[in-house]
């Protein structure tokens, strides 16, 4: 799979700012399809930019949340052709979400003649549900490249009376035990115009693949430090 150090993820309704993302040091791009993309902004400006990212070898995914499936084979089809390679879907708490998904993902490559299982799938937990599911979602399909973990919803699923500093250690440490075990990555998936420091390094120390970044001035920093070492490649 490429390479998932650094991801920005930029909105699907500001098609500048899509375009803008060609030029952008991160591995990857995402473009978020939520709020009210879907609503009213699958038009062709979201196709041009998409397909001028896709264009310059660029990978690039696209984050939908687990309710709007259906957009797959009802708008996706005519607006996102296979200028993407994966997709990011949040909301997941149980194994069935992610055979939803599958089925509905198998559904689009079959509208394109696209190959079976092509799109690759990203599940973002973002609840306690889907954190203590992680093990079993991780065994239901064989499409997922890496698993989005978004520390900042999980948290405030818990509420406000735990320690948040030993909170996150143990959300980030949780997604890092469960993913090694079945030797699949995870990705920090903040979203936050400032990503605290503790978090990076956290996730850092606890081998995740990449964090997911809003701000290209992040990029740099957290491309050199999620290099790999001489040593570590080989």
């Amino acid at each position: 799979m490429f390479s998932i150090r650094s991801v920005l993820s930029i909105s699907g309704s500001n098609a500048e700012s899509i375009n803008k993302a060609i030029h952008s040091d991160a591995d990857v791009i995402l473009v978020d399809l939520n709020n009210d993309v879907l609503d009213g902004y699958l038009s062709n400006d979201l196709s041009s930019a998409l397909k001028s990212i896709f264009d310059l070898n660029r990978p690039l995914l696209l984050r939908i949340n687990v309710n709007n499936l259906t957009y797959l084979t009802d708008s996706f089809a005519s607006v996102c052709f296979d200028y993407f390679v994966g997709l990011v879907v949040e909301g997941i708490e149980v194994p069935q979400d992610v055979r939803d998904i599958d089925v509905a993902l198998r559904k689009y490559e079959g509208t394109l003649n696209l190959q079976p299982g092509v799109i690759i799938l990203f599940p973002e937990i973002s609840s306690v549900e889907g954190l203590t599911a992680i093990d079993n979602i991780l065994d239901s399909v064989d499409r997922i490249g890496a698993m989005f973990i978004n520390r900042k919803q999980i948290a405030s699923d818990f509420g406000r009376k735990q320690n948040l500093s030993v909170l996150n250690e143990y959300i980030l440490s949780r997604a890092a035990v469960e993913t090694r075990a079945k030797r699949i990555p995870w990705v920090l998936a903040e979203y936050d115009k400032n990503i605290q420091s503790e978090l990076i390094s956290i996730s850092y120390n606890a081998d995740a693949l990449g964090v997911v970044v809003t701000s290209e001035a992040q990029v740099p920093g957290i491309n050199s430090l999620f290099t790999p070492s001489t040593s570590e490649v080989e």
